[in-house]
């Protein structure tokens, strides 16, 4: 049977069915009848297996079939999709948004699609208007603002109580002992809320230079497979991958080659994206969602990833066995991306220059 592919046979005689299991499915059996056709036997719903040889007629014997396959891919989970929709939309106007994008109001939007939904609309309504982008409520300036720490550290301690016995104050009436102690109280809470507000904005800042981070990596990784393919020879199983790297670690040998090997994997799609909107950062600047690791573990396989940025391209989401396909197309375009990297670099590059292709980048 395994000269055939069949991994696995089941008999389970309690549910009268038969399993043949193979790598790309499995294929279920039942018996529908099993007659006499001298005593006009009814169809019998359980077939004997073991004790139904005797007077055995092929044509007595019917079987009903189902054959179930397995998935050669993994979906894209709703999120992924959600946002490759939102991008879609964003792509032929986010020409209408500042250079630096505003970024979300977690006090005004507190689900990141409410968010996406409020800056599609406005950036729709101001293209069709012809419209200069005005800030809008739920949206932030990106700014980096320090806080100052010094309101929050140690004092000494002052007395709980200021005001003299006998007399009464309220919110509005107090004096002006109370009112020192009760200031610098209320300015460590505005420092910390404040500050907050700024670590948000401190992690949107992050995540879009960690984005560009990437794709400057990438760039000079592919430039310098390409030196290497152009002036080193290559033993049996080197590559100009491998070359790069050795060559990075001969020169920096405290780099960290996880870290290295992470973004690797991340930046050819960010890349990737970033060349729908020829290079342009505002539509990946918009979504926080956007991070370095959604490009990875939202769509675990190249393929999964040609599909959803052929959705941010189309609006369209193609069946999944066309996959393959749109990863063929991929690749093609991932090598004119590699050759305009090389040659923004050097001079004197042959238009079928090629770099070598990894399996899932």
């Amino acid at each position: 049977m395994k000269r055939h592919g069949i991994l696995s046979v089941t008999f389970n005689v309690p549910n009268d069915m038969i399993s043949v299991v193979n790598s790309e499915g499995t294929l279920n059996l039942h018996p529908i009848q099993y007659t006499d056709s001298a005593d006009d036997m009814d169809s019998i719903a359980h077939y004997n297996y073991i004790n139904s040889l005797d007077g055995y007629n092929d044509a007595d014997l019917g079987f009903s079939a189902s054959y179930s396959q397995k998935k050669n891919f993994k979906e894209l989970c709703a999120s992924a999709i959600n946002i490759a929709n939102d991008l879609h939309e964003l792509l032929n106007i986010f020409s209408k948004l500042p250079q630096n994008p505003p970024m979300r109001d977690k006090a005004v939007f507190s689900k990141k699609e409410y968010y996406r939904k409020a800056l599609i609309d406005h950036v729709k309504l101001i293209h069709q208007n012809d419209r200069s982008f005005q800030f809008f409520k739920g949206t932030q300036h990106v700014m980096l603002n320090q806080m100052d720490e010094s309101s929050l550290e140690s004092r000494a301690k002052v007395s709980i109580k200021v005001h003299q016995e006998g007399l009464c104050y309220d919110a509005d009436n107090f004096t002006d002992s109370f009112a020192e102690i009760a200031t610098k109280l209320a300015e460590n809470i505005y420092q910390s809320v404040n500050g907050e507000v700024n670590e948000h904005i401190n992690r949107e800042i992050s995540r879009r230079k960690d984005l560009r981070l990437h794709v400057e990596m990438f760039k000079a990784y592919t430039q310098l497979q390409a030196f290497c393919a152009l002036n080193l020879s290559r033993g049996q199983g080197e590559t100009t991958r491998s070359q790069a790297k050795a060559i990075v670690i001969r020169y920096f040998p405290h780099i960290s080659l996880q870290n290295m090997s992470l973004m690797l994997q991340r930046a050819p799609r960010i890349y990737r994206l970033l060349l729908l909107s020829n290079g342009d950062w505002r539509l990946i600047d918009s979504f926080e969602e956007l991070s370095s690791c959604f490009f990875k573990s939202s769509m675990k396989s190249m393929v999964n990833f040609e599909i959803w940025l052929n959705l941010v391209k189309t609006g369209q989401l193609v069946d999944y066995k066309e996959g393959q396909l749109i990863r063929e197309r991929g690749k093609k375009d991932m090598k004119q991306a590699k050759l305009d990297i090389v040659k923004s670099y050097f001079y004197g590059i042959n238009e079928d220059f090629i770099i070598e292709e990894e399996d899932d980048v």
